[in-house]
């Protein structure tokens, strides 16, 4: 996914056109149009701006990366490892090994990443 299409996807989220957003960011109708015709994309604070909008991070917002938030992956991950060890103080093996464990199964069940 590159940044268009996340752009878009976050604004039909948001129940708002990508023009409307784009002028509440201060770009204009031209600026988001260029985008969605892939002729130029945001950069620096511009885009640092649009993620912040959206409670992204940019690596989400360009596609690199399908964690909207690292500060909140890394907050999940502190609390899956109170709930299942009761302690957030694991060594890295043991977590590995867990994260190894639910990959196992997920292929196993068929399950999909949710």
């Amino acid at each position: 996914m590159d940044f268009i299409q996340r752009y878009e996807s976050l604004c039909t989220e948001k129940k708002e056109a990508p023009t409307s957003i784009g002028t509440q960011l201060w770009f204009s109708k031209g600026t988001v149009s260029k985008w969605r015709s892939g002729k130029c994309a945001p950069r620096g604070k511009s885009l640092q701006r649009i993620a912040d909008y959206f409670s992204v991070s940019v690596d989400y917002l360009l596609g690199k990366s399908d964690i909207r938030n690292a500060e909140v992956a890394v907050s999940d991950t502190i609390k899956a490892k109170q709930t299942l060890f009761g302690t957030e103080n694991v060594p890295e093996k043991a977590w590995w090994e867990v994260e190894q464990f639910v990959e196992h199964t997920k292929r196993k069940y068929h399950l999909e990443n949710r």
